[in-house]
């Protein structure tokens, strides 16, 4: 089997194949069904992350929740 590294780069590369258009819809996607779920509707606080490039957005949910009054808790990180 393929190191953790080794798989990483193999996801990196085949994510950055993808064309802009085909990632924006599977996003937007993804965001949608998120939002439609019920315990988003019954939610108080949620996790989620914060997009990086060729990664699926997330801006949606995250403001979505802040229209909501839901909480959003997203994770530390230090580009240095």
């Amino acid at each position: 089997m393929n190191s953790k590294e080794e798989i990483r780069l193999l996801v990196r590369e085949r994510r950055a194949g993808l064309s802009a258009g085909w990632a924006a819809e599977a996003s937007r996607k993804l965001q949608d069904r998120v939002l439609a779920l019920e315990c988003m509707r019954k939610a108080r606080t949620v996790a989620c992350y914060l997009h990086m490039a060729h990664e699926a957005r997330t801006d949606r949910i995250i403001t979505r929740c802040w229209d909501m009054g839901i909480g959003v808790c997203v994770p530390a990180f230090d580009r240095s």
